[in-house]
């Protein structure tokens, strides 16, 4: 049975691992046997993308990201402005879109109205 390809590095920078495996072919029958799955003929890994990390990197997986921004009124101006920062750094470093295949979504819940009430909250 041949090889499947190398999954995906593990890591985009700082050395990461990608595995690969062989399939059983004809399943064990009677008293047969069968190298299990982490055995050498059938599982490979290597490292891959050993080069330093600089701080541009981007981020590209399968996933759903769900970012919850505090907008009620116990975050002042300062505080909110710092959070959106943030949100906007993060959600920056990841690709939408790798190949032309749609990889990942990102949503942004704002909570709290932000207004102040007569007592305070």
């Amino acid at each position: 049975m041949p090889w499947t390809a190398w999954e995906p590095c593990s890591m985009a920078c700082g050395g990461g691992i990608q595995e690969r495996v062989r399939k059983v072919d004809i399943p064990i029958r009677a008293n047969g046997k069968c190298p299990g799955s982490k055995h050498p003929d059938r599982f490979q890994m290597q490292q891959c993308n050993t080069q330093d990390c600089v701080g541009d990197e981007i981020c590209i997986a399968r996933q759903d990201l769900v970012i919850a921004l505090d907008g009620s009124g116990s975050v002042k101006q300062e505080g909110f402005d710092i959070i959106k920062n943030f949100a906007l750094n993060l959600t920056s470093k990841y690709q939408s879109t790798y190949y032309g295949v749609e990889d990942m979504r990102i949503g942004l819940v704002l909570f709290g109205n932000g207004e102040y009430f007569d007592n305070g909250t």
